[in-house]
């Protein structure tokens, strides 16, 4: 049962202490999910539960797994059993115990996902710890303190991680920098596309301490360790400023594209 709140002409009381403002109040609220313009709320579920509507502001709790679809969504100090997220803008705080799978122009987020983070994106600023992440982006930023336990697979033009990777890297990008450390052999296809090149274009920058792995690059720059392994291909030998390197094999490119290989 829907009781009208005094406070609000668009504000409802559903059961199990789920407040919702439906601004102009045209929306269809159901026993597990609301449809509308403009939608406030605060959760408490414990099952699944849907959300969808222009711009969103979301709080609260779900066990399951929560859908939201919006123009700009605003999730807030949430806890959810998992994620699934259509937006314009998303930004977002709070935790999810399973996978989160997003898409929008703007990702903004803050918290820790247990499994698999999973997004295509313009552009994301990701801070949290992640089970595991895999992105399609156009610019992807990792903060510092943030983790990945699971490997990190990634399509961007320009790639930044100041995180660490625990699970290593699979990365095919137009540039990279790499500040945080990898905890397993990485793969990185940095191509830089065609001549006329940008300053950036086919760089990859190694500032913190890696395993070793794979890099084929226009450039490659590395300040940070190398304590295994690493095969570079680029069109110069690496560029090493008073970095520690262990094994390093260098093969020229000569031109060849740097496309990404499972082999």
């Amino acid at each position: 049962m829907r009781h009208l709140l005094l406070a609000s002409a668009g504000a409802f009381l559903l059961s199990g202490c789920i407040v919702v403002d439906l601004g102009d109040g045209h929306a269809a609220v159901g026993k597990q999910n609301i449809v509308g313009g403009d939608i406030t709320v605060t959760l408490d579920e414990p099952g699944d539960f849907r959300v969808a509507g222009s711009d969103l502001d979301v709080r609260g709790s779900v066990a399951g797994e929560l859908h939201l679809a919006g123009a700009d969504i605003v999730a807030r100090d949430l806890q959810l059993g998992a994620l699934d997220a259509a937006a314009a803008d998303l930004e977002f705080t709070g935790n999810v115990d399973g996978d989160v799978s997003a898409n929008a122009a703007d990702i903004s987020w803050r918290g820790d996902v247990g499994g698999r983070f999973d997004a295509n994106m313009a552009d994301g600023r990701l801070d949290g710890a992640f089970g595991a992440l895999r992105a399609n982006a156009a610019g992807l930023h990792l903060s510092s303190g943030s983790s990945v336990a699971g490997e990190a697979y990634v399509n961007a033009a320009d790639l930044v991680v100041y995180g660490a990777l625990d699970g290593g890297l699979d990365a095919a990008v137009r540039s990279s920098r790499i500040h945080g450390d990898v905890g397993a052999p990485l793969r990185i296809w940095a191509d830089p596309g065609r001549e006329p090149y940008r300053r950036n274009d086919g760089l990859v920058e190694i500032k913190g301490d890696i395993v070793g792995g794979f890099i084929c690059a226009r450039h490659v720059v590395i300040t940070g360790s190398v304590s295994g392994p690493l095969q570079i291909i680029a069109d110069e030998a690496p560029e090493f400023d008073g970095a520690a390197v262990a094994d390093i094999e260098f093969t020229p490119r000569d031109g060849e594209p740097c496309r990404r290989s499972r082999v």
